[in-house]
């Protein structure tokens, strides 16, 4: 419950920073805002689309106690969505990122497991923006 109240604060932030870009009160929410595009003034911005879920999984259970499989899936009808998250460990953003290209509709991709050696992880949307 708490990795999801920091992802929707995380998007909170970044839909803020999006909106408010058009104006010249424009702030960063933090010293790395996400970067999310459109490809057309109708579209939602690609972030929208992207659901994470965390399910209930044997590995992440064994790893440390809680530890639940953190999926991502996009949600929109049609277009592809190229993504970069940052990986965030025990507070501490890491050098890895995830990233790749989620089909519309199309299957969830594993991120890892929530908990690691008693740890929080979780993911924030670093990009996330629709691509051929």
């Amino acid at each position: 419950m708490i990795l999801l109240m920091k992802f929707i604060k995380q998007l909170i932030c970044t839909l803020l920073g999006i909106l408010l870009s058009f104006t010249a009160l424009a702030a960063p929410c933090d010293e790395e805002t996400a970067a999310v595009a459109t490809t057309s003034k109708n579209d939602k911005p690609a972030a929208e689309y992207l659901e994470f879920e965390a399910v209930l999984d044997g590995k992440c259970q064994n790893l440390s106690a809680g530890g639940k499989l953190m999926l991502v899936k996009n949600n929109h009808p049609s277009k592809k969505i190229y993504y970069r998250f940052n990986r965030i460990f025990s507070g501490k953003r890491q050098a890895s990122v995830a990233q790749g290209i989620l089909e519309p509709g199309g299957k969830p991709k594993k991120l890892g497991c929530t908990k690691v050696d008693k740890r929080e992880q979780h993911w924030e949307i670093k990009i996330a923006e629709f691509t051929e």
